[in-house]
């Protein structure tokens, strides 16, 4: 097959979508199948020229410590070459922007045309410049009443997980939609050695226990519940520290965990180079995570790779990643229950090695392998036919 993926979120921006797109991209050209990415130009950053990536102008916006490549629409810089590519099917990652102008194509064309829901993008009402409080319902309806006009075209919808599927239901959505989770390269998270690198560097003995989160440092993640956790945990266990790896709104964090009294137990890593993530992840002991709501949690999988046992809320999204008293530990959104999880871990050495062997199987179900031939039959399955294809 040639497959167009469109989307507002590719490298070198960094982010869970970012990953699954070019995960996907990775699964479907290991298949056999011709990949076509059309997305944001960005300053100084090359693409091979193998990975067959075209970009349009785009404008480059920091907000809130986080980068964001905008296209320029209409796509003029190409709409020339994607024409004479003959694609079979468009895959979009956005009802706006990049993904307008993939329907656009496969409407011109007549070629089908899938779209994935990544996201609850009234969620995210934190990256508008600023929604006066009084607008925000209003806003946030008209996010979705667009939202779900644009998807409802499409020839088949993806979300990654039950959560956002049970989001769009209310909707009456007639187009069928599949529940296909993203995929992450398991090796490249179980089969590296990083632990005494990343903990020397930070001071970290091997003898002390190593909580860490990786994700972007946003209201959404709930990271002060983290910090305040964490005080109460290290009054009793002075022997705990905690590593934040992730960009964005580091300030109001820092400033929280000095008038807690941790800041010296913290280390905020800082946005760090995807290749030395898996690192940090074999550095540490346990991934907590307390974000209340979530599309998939790929960091959860990642971790979870790479052996380390979950505590997180039990939030919509986090539920099917992690497998309560299996893979980790789910609580409610209680700081005692939390606090009392993560110290469960801490004391219970034999339940931590038991988890971190369950937390490896169970992120096998998210290899690039196993969701990309998710992705392949769907894509045959709208075609409308299994053999015979480019």
């Amino acid at each position: 097959m040639r497959i167009g993926i469109f989307t507002n979120c590719y490298p070198p921006s960094r982010g869970g979508m970012e990953v699954s797109v070019i995960n996907l991209c990775r699964g479907l050209k290991e298949l056999g199948h011709q990949v076509f990415v059309f997305t944001a130009s960005t300053s100084g950053f090359q693409d091979s020229l193998k990975d067959n990536v075209f970009r349009c102008k785009a404008i480059h916006l920091y907000y809130k410590g986080i980068d964001f490549y905008c296209p320029v629409v209409p796509f003029s810089d190409f709409k020339s070459s994607v024409k004479s590519l003959k694609l079979d099917i468009v895959h979009t990652h956005q009802p706006v922007l990049m993904g307008q102008e993939g329907f656009r194509y496969a409407q011109t064309h007549k070629i089908p045309a899938v779209t994935t829901h990544h996201i609850r993008y009234s969620d995210y009402l934190f990256y508008s410049l600023y929604v006066p409080k009084i607008f925000e319902k209003i806003y946030s309806y008209s996010i979705k009443k667009i939202i779900i006009e644009r998807i409802s075209k499409y020839d088949r919808i993806i979300v990654p997980s039950k959560s956002i599927k049970d989001s769009l239901l209310p909707y009456k959505i007639k187009k069928r939609i599949d529940v296909i989770p993203n995929g992450i390269d398991i090796e490249r998270f179980s089969n590296i050695s990083g632990r005494d690198e990343i903990r020397k560097t930070y001071g970290i003995n091997d003898n002390s226990i190593l909580l860490l989160l990786v994700s972007r440092l946003t209201p959404q993640k709930n990271i002060e519940f983290l910090l305040r956790s964490f005080a109460k945990i290290t009054s009793f266990l002075p022997n705990v520290y905690f590593m934040i790896v992730g960009g964005g709104e580091q300030d109001d964090l820092e400033k929280l965990a000095k008038s807690l009294g941790i800041y010296k137990k913290i280390t905020f890593a800082g946005s760090q180079p995807p290749e030395k993530i898996p690192r940090y992840y074999q550095a540490a002991d346990i991934f907590i995570f307390s974000s209340l709501s979530e599309t998939q949690g790929l960091v959860m999988v990642e971790a979870m790779a790479a052996g380390l046992p979950v505590v997180a809320i039990k939030a919509s999204g986090v539920q099917e990643v992690v497998k309560n008293n299996k893979s980790g530990i789910l609580t409610d959104n209680s700081l005692k229950k939390f606090t009392q999880a993560i110290e469960r871990l801490i004391r219970d050495v034999d339940l931590r090695k038991k988890m971190s062997i369950c937390a490896k199987q169970e992120a096998q179900k998210y290899s690039i392998e196993e969701t990309t031939k998710k992705f392949e039959k769907m894509y045959r399955e709208v075609l409308g036919t299994k053999n015979n294809l480019r």
